[in-house]
């Protein structure tokens, strides 16, 4: 077995989603600031706060985490709902973070296998409410208040805005579209986004009232701080809404297709309404929240810039995993993320998609390869690269600040997670790239020196 710093015991432990126990040497920042030895314990179904290797101070089932962020390469952070925020410090905090996430993406994964057995067998259309006329919510209850607006919803009602409708969500298995889909050249789904965006644009409706209300009401964002807050409230508010929507017109929505469930219809109100609300909005809030990462930006760029041309086996990318292609797929599709106009839903899923790219361009050269954590973190780290994608700091932040909760736990948090620790373990080379930058000068300017040292040996003679 592999010694790897910062891990003090490996068990095998085969209970629920047969993942390792794996004991992490950490060190615990408490709220006064001070320094604690602790050990983190990852079991299958929960994570242990350890003193002195035996006294379990903390024991969360992963179902508690709210979030998981890696602040740099040696930092990170976990929240809960049942209790404060936990500050770690490790050598391997990157491992240890995606060690976590590898156990929070299984555990959706199975929740959302359970939820489509149980809707297989129970008529989801049948369970829903009978359809009622919507009254005017009110926004008190995320404290905001309900007030006449002079803000127009013609700015929200842009025809080329891009609503990526991906999702992780399941669907009822269909092979063919509708015979109405074939008529109006529209798929089932894009006719339930179109009834959404209509919903919020309709003149007098409560819910453009509702979403023209909120706009009104977000403060000025002039500071990386008042685009935390922000984005903060636009999360809370996109909750709210989609439940408003989903709870008195679900019923309607879901009788526009045969192949869509609760889970998927909540999946397109949520990308429907969120991209509508950060469309005049987004660009302002990531230009001011960028301020905060100047300095790692830079030292990534210049990291970008000269590892743009090394092999991806310079990366630690294995030989059985590099193909004629190169990874050039995922590396057109990275570098095609705008920073300062992609929402987070679309960088998600671009990040989802690279990944699936990666596995099938190694599947054509190995038909029985299996892409796992620990084989794509160099090949994400080595796309990075290749893409000179810029902003990438700003880019995670913005990601953790709206994502939706849910899928920060699911395959989405996932890859962000991937994505976050290459970008750290890039920013990491900065120091090293440096110095043999700084090795390279001074030897050239002593053989510089050598040299003219000689010429003037040679003249006298």
């Amino acid at each position: 077995m592999t010694e790897v710093p910062g891990i003090v015991t490996l068990e095998s432990n085969q209970e629920s989603f047969n993942f390792p126990e794996l004991s992490f040497a950490v060190r615990k920042k408490n709220h006064r600031g001070r320094i604690q030895p602790r050990t983190l314990r990852l079991t299958n179904s929960h994570i242990e706060n350890v003193k002195k290797d035996i006294i379990v101070t903390k024991r969360f089932p992963y179902s508690e985490i709210s979030g998981l962020k890696l602040q740099d390469t040696e930092n990170f952070v976990i929240s809960y709902t049942t209790d404060h925020d936990f500050h770690y410090m490790s050598p391997v905090a990157p491992q240890i973070v995606l060690e976590i996430s590898q156990r929070l993406n299984q555990r959706l994964q199975e929740q959302n296998e359970h939820e489509e057995e149980r809707l297989a067998s129970v008529d989801m259309k049948a369970g829903l409410p009978t359809p009622m006329t919507p009254s005017i919510p009110s926004l008190d209850t995320i404290g905001f208040s309900q007030s006449k607006s002079h803000f127009s919803i013609v700015s929200m009602a842009d025809p080329s805005l891009n609503i990526d409708i991906s999702t992780e969500a399941p669907l009822r298995d269909s092979e063919t579209t509708s015979k109405l889909a074939q008529l109006t050249g529209k798929s089932e789904t894009e006719r339930v986004v179109m009834e959404v965006r209509e919903l919020m644009l309709k003149p007098n409706s409560p819910e453009a009232a509702t979403l023209v209300s909120f706009m009104e009401q977000l403060p000025e964002i002039n500071t990386s701080k008042r685009a935390r807050k922000v984005a903060k409230k636009v999360r809370q508010f996109t909750n709210w809404f989609v439940d408003y929507i989903v709870e008195n017109h679900g019923y309607t929505l879901l009788d526009m297709s045969f192949d869509l469930d609760e889970v998927g219809l909540r999946k397109i109100v949520e990308v429907t309404v969120l991209s509508f609300v950060l469309v005049d909005i987004y660009p302002a809030m990531f230009t001011h929240l960028s301020q905060e990462f100047i300095d790692q930006e830079e030292k990534l760029r210049y990291v970008q810039s000269k590892l743009l041309h090394e092999h991806s086996a310079y990366f630690g990318v294995p030989p059985e995993c590099i193909t004629e292609a190169n990874f050039s797929g995922p590396i057109r599709l990275v570098a095609g993320i705008d920073p300062v106009r992609s929402p987070p839903h679309i960088v998600a899923n671009l990040l989802i998609k690279s990944a699936r790219l990666v596995q099938q361009e190694i599947s054509a050269k190995d038909p029985s390869f299996l892409l796992t954590g620990d084989t794509y973190l160099p090949i994400h780290s080595y796309v990075l690269v290749r893409s000179q994608l810029s902003y990438c700091f700003t880019l995670i932040e913005m990601v953790y600040l709206l994502l939706n909760p849910r899928e920060r736990k699911g395959r989405s948090g996932y890859y962000v997670t991937v994505f976050s620790t290459a970008v750290h373990y890039l920013e990491h080379m900065y120091e090293e790239l440096k110095e043999s930058e700084a090795n390279q000068t001074l030897t050239g300017s002593e053989d510089e020196n050598f040299d003219e040292v000689n010429l003037e040996d040679i003249v006298r003679s």
